[in-house]
């Protein structure tokens, strides 16, 4: 069990980082007004993991973004807030085009990460359209 610990906790900051990354590069290119355990992250090398995350979403995002609308019935992507739809993003792109994270893991991962950034309709809101979009999944 240690084993899975030490890769999950990593792994989970790797998720984290790369939210603060695609969240800022967003709105704009600055993280000021995050919570301190966040932002922290910012000032670190990013893991490797992190680095994946941010290119795959990067380069696929016009794919992603069109697996996530049409999964989010009647929520447009402009309209989700920037937090739900960059952990989105980062669990739609681990379920669809990663390869290495089982998509029921990629799901728990982003809900609890939506459970820390997000509102109080996150964690719902997200673990309903990945879901949609795992079942989706050719």
């Amino acid at each position: 069990m240690a084993d899975r610990r030490q890769v999950r906790v990593p792994r989970r900051r790797a998720r984290e980082t790369a939210l603060a990354l695609l969240f800022s590069e967003e709105f704009g290119g600055s993280a000021s007004g995050w919570p301190a355990s966040l932002a922290e992250h910012l000032s670190e090398e990013p893991p490797e993991y992190t680095l994946r995350i941010v290119e795959g979403v990067r380069s696929r995002r016009d794919e992603i973004d069109e697996r996530i609308g049409a999964a989010s019935q009647h929520w447009r992507l402009e309209r989700m807030s920037l937090i739900d739809r960059n952990v989105l993003r980062i669990g739609a792109w681990e379920i669809l085009m990663s390869g290495e994270v089982d998509p029921a893991v990629a799901i728990d991962e982003a809900v609890e990460i939506a459970r820390l950034y997000g509102d109080t309709d996150s964690p719902a809101f997200v673990n309903g359209v990945l879901d949609a979009v795992a079942k989706g999944r050719p």
